[in-house]
């Protein structure tokens, strides 16, 4: 107790001591009390804290790695070093540091503008206009990303809209020296271009079929911030020269400014059947694809182009390469098919043609072209983990699993690999196996929602619902994704949270209403509660966008059986099975609908089948024990009960079930006595049923009294 007392008095005369600005007696003192008490992560903060003051940046860099050797995950920590990395002029340390700080969630409006001003200062002007957008969504008050996105409008040539950029930014506190003399520079030029504005619509009043004067104006247009004007005059000059690839590129720049993406990459098509520009294509597609919001990492696959080759050829990959993205495949795969007469050995191109295949649904094919690109260049990780994917999408998931590891040793770094492979446990429901890989390919791309959903998905599954809602929130303070209000919806719904839970499901739905597995999922919810002819619909607007989806028609199959409707349900059950005979989910239900109907072998048959199709999914070998017990086969009845808690500790039904087999004849041969008093208690705590919470209880007096 002396000992804290000291430790107390130090600290406070430390505090007294940086209060008078002596900051050398206060390290002092500090240092003293961090020699008692050496765990204690407060008193290093401070330490480093005064080091900063004292201008010692290497003292406080060692100050805080030794906090983050015991404490990786501490926001705060991880933040002051890119302080400190900054002020030593390392820029890319400092953004590491501040990437992990954005990571941890700590203050993330003050982390992004960080990370805005350290990409803008290496260069990456699009990932600098990125953060500093979210920036401003997290502290709408900062001033640096509005400078940031004043540099990147200035380097776009809209100058009228960076000037209101920079004056945001001193409208926001920014010193009115930093930002006020690029304001006025640039309105002195709005001013010229208006001039020149003026000067070129005299001439092109002329001359109004001058190409030239009119590009010139367009630009003047962009230059003083009237971009409709812009678009109207590129458009009317575009219609007077319809094959004029610079002014189609002119007005593709345009569209994009205006965010009207699908046309700008629709004028960039045009552009290409011109005048073929790669350098085009690469800065045109990473921004559309950033911007839109579609796969982003779809750009970088692609930047690596021949260095050599005829101008037809470069036509129909460029060509190729934007109805892809449209999408428009089977036009995608007619220009990749003659781009490849020139350059038949290149290995980019046939993954190309692999990638527009897959997404054409021809899988062999698919294969066949990934195949042919890693015989040209074995050693590359990108035709490695593509070719996984095909694996994985026939579902030769050990093939798959050996092209995504294959693809590893060339890559560690590479967080597609990962999260496949994370996909690939998932399918085998190891789960745990499925967190470690979401989270190393999280670790090489902290933004990848793909991987954060997957790791939202294992982690509910694990049961770690608090978890899962803390990666889900976390995608959803980036970016609005309806798979992660799905799976937040999912745990509100385990959570008993109903209200939170159906708001996030309709939020779903209100962003991304063309996809029906967000249908789907509404539908199970609405179904369990009894809210069958809203379920209903619910499906029905699923199967609306998929037709052939047996998935959908498993569940739709399942609440009809709710509602008593055996028959009808047999019948759309026995559908989707022949739509899909490896949907495990599908052959669960059926098998539920055939014990319901009291045709116990078949039951058994569906079951068995659903078992060998997903050994890991406990619910099934806790039905298949139910029908062993109905055909009176006890034993075969707990074997598959403790399979089923073999997987699922914490599956009351489960236990409650395997315990009842405690007082089948002959008593107690098949469960003991601890073993039935053990799975009761167990299931007091994981059943929420009150009938069975009730039917557990009486059980257990029964057994205390024998």
């Amino acid at each position: 107790m002396r000992e804290k007392e000291k430790i107390g008095q130090w600290i406070e005369q430390a505090t007294q001591a940086v209060s008078t600005g002596d900051l050398v007696t206060a390290l002092r003192l500090l240092h003293r009390a961090h020699r008692a008490s050496p765990a204690d992560r407060d008193l290093l903060l401070a330490i480093t804290h005064v080091y900063i003051r004292l201008g010692n940046h290497a003292l406080a860099e060692d100050a805080l790695e030794r906090i983050l050797v015991n404490a990786p995950e501490d926001g705060e920590c991880w933040m002051l070093l890119g302080q400190v990395e900054k002020e030593q002029g390392r820029p890319y340390r400092a953004l590491e540091a501040f990437q992990k700080a954005w990571d941890q969630g700590y203050h993330p409006g003050d982390a992004a503008a960080e990370l805005a001003v350290m990409y803008g200062s290496v260069g990456n002007g699009a990932a600098a206009e990125r953060f500093a957008h979210l920036a401003l969504r997290h502290k709408p008050k900062q001033w640096e990303p509005h400078r940031l996105l004043g540099d990147q409008l200035l380097e776009r040539g809209r100058v009228a809209d960076a000037a209101d950029q920079y004056q945001k930014g001193i409208d926001c506190g920014a010193p009115s020296e930093d930002l006020q003399p690029l304001v006025e520079r640039a309105r002195e030029e709005v001013e010229e271009s208006r001039s020149v504005f003026e000067q070129l619509q005299n001439q092109i009043a002329e001359k109004p079929t001058d190409r030239e004067l009119q590009m010139q104006l367009c630009i003047q247009q962009v230059r003083c911030g009237e971009m409709d004007a812009a678009l109207e005059t590129v458009t009317n000059s575009s219609q007077q020269a319809s094959t004029d690839a610079r002014l189609a590129e002119l007005r593709s720049r345009v569209l994009f400014e205006l965010e009207r993406y699908e046309e700008s990459i629709e004028e960039f098509q045009r552009a290409s059947h011109w005048e073929p520009k790669e350098y085009w294509l690469d800065d045109l597609m990473q921004r559309v694809e950033r911007r839109a919001g579609t796969v982003e990492e779809r750009a970088a696959e692609y930047k690596r182009r021949l260095s050599k080759g005829s101008p037809e050829a470069w036509k129909s990959l460029n060509l190729a390469l934007a109805l892809y993205r449209i999408p428009k495949y089977e036009e995608a795969k007619a220009a990749l098919d003659q781009a490849l007469t020139k350059w038949s050995e290149n290995g980019d191109l046939h993954k190309l043609l692999g990638d527009t295949l897959d997404a054409m649904g021809k899988s062999e094919e698919s294969l066949a072209a990934y195949q042919r690109a890693l015989s040209l260049d074995p050693e590359n990780a990108d035709f490695l983990n593509s070719l996984g994917n095909a694996y994985f999408r026939m579902g030769k998931l050990e093939d798959a699993r050996q092209a995504y590891r294959k693809a590893l040793t060339l890559n560690a770094a590479f967080d597609w690999p990962h999260h496949n492979l994370a996909l690939i446990h998932l399918e085998r429901a190891d789960n745990e196996s499925a967190v470690r890989e979401a989270r190393m390919a999280l670790e090489a791309n902290a933004h990848y929602i793909a991987a954060r959903n997957t790791l939202a998905v294992a982690l509910l599954r694990l049961r770690r619902f608090d978890e899962c809602e803390r990666e889900c929130l976390r995608i959803l303070e980036e970016e609005e994704d309806d798979a992660a209000y799905v799976n937040l919806a999912n745990v509100y719904d385990e959570k008993g949270e109903d209200t939170k839970a159906e708001e996030s499901y309709k939020k779903a739905i209100e962003l991304n209403p063309e996809h029906p597995a967000n249908y789907q999922e509404y539908g199970i919810f609405l179904s369990r509660r009894g809210r069958h002819r809203e379920a209903q619909k619910a499906f029905s607007r699923a199967l609306r966008l998929e037709p052939k989806s047996a998935s959908v028609r498993s569940y739709m199959g399942i609440d009809l059986l709710d509602q008593g409707k055996v028959t009808s349900a047999l019948r759309l059950l026995e559908k989707a099975v022949r739509l899909d005979p490896q949907l495990s989910v599908a052959w669960h239900n059926l098998g539920l609908a055939h014990l319901r109907a009291k045709q116990h072998e078949r039951a058994l048959a569906a079951y068995k089948r659903a078992s060998e199709l997903d050994a890991g999914f406990a619910p099934t070998l806790n039905d298949l024990g139910c029908v062993y017990e109905e055909l009176e086969r006890w034993d075969e009845a707990a074997v598959a009960y403790r399979k089923a808690l073999s997987i699922d500790a914490n599956d009351g039904i489960a236990l409650q079930n395997l315990a009842n087999l405690y007082f089948r004849k002959p008593i107690g041969t098949l469960v003991t006595k601890q073993e039935a008093l053990d799975c009761l208690k167990r299931s007091l705590v994981t059943v929420h049923d009150v009938r069975r919470l009730k039917w557990a209880l009486r059980r257990l007096e029964k057994l205390s009294a024998e």
